[in-house]
């Protein structure tokens, strides 16, 4: 997650932007007026980090990403399950290449 692929704002000043960076860097694009509507982040994230991100980004309509094949953790999953239900307009996943099956349901309310 450390590296950000793409980054879409709805504010036209950040129309789409190619940039590497890390979590920090993708709440100073969210902060200046607009709204992160369209996330896409590199494989390999690390789903600790990806709840404290849905979070920041309740307003996301897209979300993209890829695999996730870290063993099953009750605390991770619950976090995943919460941050993902805070996300009503979500609409669409992308780029999900690899995950572990038990953590589709934590998506189910997508």
């Amino acid at each position: 997650m450390e590296n950000l692929t793409q980054a879409k704002n709805v504010d036209e000043q950040y129309e789409t932007s190619d940039i590497g960076t890390n979590l920090e860097s993708i709440q100073i694009i969210k902060k200046p007026r607009g709204s992160l509507k369209d996330l896409f982040l590199d494989e390999g994230g690390d789903l600790q980090k990806l709840p404290s991100l849905l979070r920041r980004a309740p307003q996301l309509v897209e979300f993209g990403t890829g695999a996730y094949l870290a063993k099953i953790r009750n605390d991770i999953f619950s976090n995943l399950v919460e941050a993902f239900s805070g996300c009503k307009h979500l609409k669409s996943f992308s780029r999900f290449w690899d995950v572990v099956p038990a953590y589709l349901p934590a998506m189910y309310n997508v």
